[in-house]
């Protein structure tokens, strides 16, 4: 499959989560425990999907074994962005208005993919990055 086509299965699921998401904080259930069960309940299924698959998991794990910052960065980042984005949700009427904001983190990958990786940055970029900004401020 190509990236459009990820891409697009990532939204709709993204979609149907916070949909998910905002009725949970509807029937006044806790963000901790919205942002936690998911986790707990993935990390279940992913030490089963590891345990049936054991495609060299030796191998992986020491390779992870040399990224553990890395690793620690992700399980950081993964906690608190589902729970800020589980209060964001929680907080408004229309959840498209807090996932625009949310999504603006197309702006700040791309400036430190520019400084980090050296990404080219072109005039099209500019003006996708001048949409959005007006975008996020036309759906406030």
């Amino acid at each position: 499959m190509n990236s459009f086509i990820y891409g697009l299965i990532a939204a709709i699921t993204i979609t149907i989560t916070d949909l998910s998401r905002k009725r949970l904080s509807l029937n006044n259930c806790d963000n901790i425990c919205i942002t936690t069960f998911p986790l707990i309940l993935c990390g279940l299924i992913s030490f089963i999907y590891l345990y049936i698959k054991n495609n060299d998991l030796k191998y992986q794990y020491i390779m992870l074994n040399y990224n553990w910052i890395y690793i620690i960065i992700i399980t950081i980042g993964i906690i608190l962005t589902h729970y800020c984005i589980n209060c964001a949700l929680s907080t408004v009427n229309n959840p498209g208005y807090a996932k625009a904001i949310i999504a603006s983190n197309i702006l700040i990958t791309t400036f430190i993919s520019i400084l980090i990786f050296k990404s080219e940055i072109n005039i099209i970029k500019i003006l996708g990055i001048i949409l959005i900004i007006i975008g996020i401020n036309l759906l406030r």
